[in-house]
């Protein structure tokens, strides 16, 4: 063995070896599960991940979705909130969804009280919605 499996430095970007994908996870964790076996026989492991998109492997043909807000988007159905599961253990009255809401996973161009991108202040919203452009 020449390297520790454990540690994988790539130059990243569009010209150089790419990005850290599925592909190089999996091969990872396999060089990693195949030396702590010779290692530790004895032992089970159990491995955690988190659930970043960049771990997680897109169908060919699937959505593309765009990480800001605005310009092309993907065709994404609506969800029914039809359980408690889908709220964490400090949800309460006060929040916009409830249970047996409807969430859309788009901002409707047309609806006067929507909200948008909570990470935008109040102004820029209006600016979005009615196309306003940045100054």
């Amino acid at each position: 063995m020449t390297k520790s499996p454990f540690v994988f430095w790539l130059d990243y970007g569009a010209n150089a070896e790419g990005y850290w994908n599925y592909d190089r996870m999996v091969i990872q964790l396999e060089d990693c599960v195949d030396v702590l076996q010779v290692l530790y026989p004895h032992f089970d492991f159990a491995v955690l991940f988190d659930h970043s998109n960049g771990h997680d492997r897109l169908q060919p043909n699937g959505p593309k979705i765009g990480i800001r807000y605005g310009g092309e988007q993907p065709k994404m159905r609506s969800s029914k909130l039809d359980s408690e599961i889908y709220f964490g253990p400090y949800h309460d009255e006060s929040y916009k969804l409830q249970k047996g809401d409807m969430q859309e996973m788009t901002f409707p161009m047309d609806a006067k009280d929507e909200d948008g991108p909570c990470y935008f202040p109040i102004q820029k919203r209006s600016a979005k919605r009615h196309d306003i452009k940045d100054r």
